[in-house]
């Protein structure tokens, strides 16, 4: 289909009920009776893909059917019932479903697409996945699982260069199994990344964690 289409399943996919004003001046710029006929058209095939019963017409506008299916939709809600239940001490249950989150991260939210619409959901997905993975690098960190949290961190870092946190987490673990060499390389990465990016130094005690 065309990536007019594309788009609008994506963005009903993420928006839930959307009223179909709101719909023609996103997408069908020249608005009036053309734009409307052309959400139409659009609508008609998503049907024609979908089954008429998956896309549905509410009020004054459009919906995915409630049973949908959406991965960012269950890598949110697994996500915020882990940090819940990390923040209740219960690890074991925030490890299964950060788990689940961390297993459907693969790739940046609609990663090709430029639009505008695109960035909230992009950023906000992305902190999440951030959140995720470090609080899945503390809990494997504090039952002596180091290995484990290093990649996690590693992965953390991929997202964003100048995470502290992840820094700091990484060098732990690493010093917790001894990889010195690793750790001093993974600490001149963040004063490159530093001194790069915010024109700064890092945190004076993120080198003490190299005394090992």
């Amino acid at each position: 289909s065309t990536r007019k289409v594309r788009d609008l399943l994506a963005y009903l996919a993420s928006h839930g009920l959307v009223n179909e004003d709101k719909l023609v001046d996103l997408f069908w710029a020249q608005g009036g009776k053309s734009g409307f006929h052309s959400l139409h058209n659009s609508v008609t095939q998503l049907r024609r893909r979908l089954g008429k019963n998956w896309l549905l017409r509410e009020f004054d506008g459009y919906r995915l059917a409630p049973e949908t299916w959406i991965d960012t939709d269950h890598f949110s809600k697994s996500f915020r019932e882990g940090k819940q239940a990390a923040r209740q001490g219960r690890w074991e249950e925030a490890r299964l479903l950060l788990g689940r989150a961390e297993a459907l991260a693969t790739g940046p939210f609609l990663e090709n697409n430029p639009a505008e619409w695109t960035e909230g959901p992009r950023q906000r997905l992305s902190e999440e996945l951030l959140q995720t993975r470090s609080l899945l690098a503390e809990h494997f960190s504090q039952h002596g699982k180091h290995t484990l949290a290093v990649e996690l961190w590693k992965r953390v870092l991929q997202c964003d260069t100048c995470c502290e946190e992840a820094y700091r987490g990484l060098l732990v673990a690493l010093r917790a199994l001894g990889r010195r060499a690793e750790a001093v390389r993974v600490y001149q990465r963040c004063v490159d990344a530093y001194a790069q990016e915010l024109d700064l130094k890092p945190p004076a005690d993120l080198e003490a964690l190299l005394d090992f």
